[in-house]
């Protein structure tokens, strides 16, 4: 069971393309944040994840490193309403997931999906306008008050990820070293030797 906000709602003006209205639901639980967007030739949604969500809370991150993660694959998240659709900017449905650091995102290169199946750039007018949208979504986000819950949240969910990872890895390395031991133990008896003591590394 997810624990939600009420859902909050916000605008933008886009200037020349005109005035963008955000109905925006956070997960507390995941720390996912979905923008359900609508503007003239823009509809549908995207999400918003703090990156530390996909890396180990306990190393360090690299200075002026990607915080933020845009997806427009929306559907991959549980938390999501069904019927939900991706975001779609002049008719182009966007796709994939863009990293971009809050401090400076710099150009961003959304991208489609081509009629072969992989991601392609969007054409440039539909790219002038995407960055505009999302743009604004990023300013958005940044100015929320509850940032610091939301980051909290994605590093909780990160840890439990991270923990089963290396309890399997450990659990593994245990399993091998059994294994190694046991292939010792035979070597020296077919050596007639006395299989000698381990000691810890």
């Amino acid at each position: 069971m997810h624990h939600r906000e009420l859902e909050q709602h916000a605008q933008r003006a886009l200037g020349c393309y005109g005035e963008l209205k955000m109905a925006v639901l956070a997960d507390f639980d995941s720390g996912h944040v979905l923008y359900r967007l609508d503007a003239p030739h823009v509809v549908g949604g995207l999400v918003l994840t703090p990156t530390v969500f996909d890396r180990d809370p306990t190393m360090p991150a690299h200075a002026g490193a990607p915080d933020l993660y845009l997806s427009a694959d929306v559907n991959v998240h549980p938390f999501v309403p069904a019927g939900t659709s991706p975001l779609s900017i002049n008719r182009v449905q966007l796709t994939g997931r863009l990293r971009v650091s809050t401090d400076g995102p710099g150009l961003l290169w959304p991208q489609r999906l081509g009629k072969n199946g992989a991601s392609e750039d969007l054409p440039e007018r539909t790219l002038i306008h995407a960055r505009a949208v999302l743009g604004a979504v990023i300013d958005h986000w940044r100015a929320q008050e509850t940032l610091p819950v939301l980051r909290a949240a994605a590093e909780r969910g990160a840890a439990r990820t991270w923990l089963a990872r290396y309890d399997r890895r450990l659990a593994q390395q245990r399993q091998q070293a059994l294994w190694t031991e046991e292939r010792i133990r035979r070597l020296h008896t077919l050596l007639g030797e006395p299989a000698q003591p381990r000691t810890a590394a």
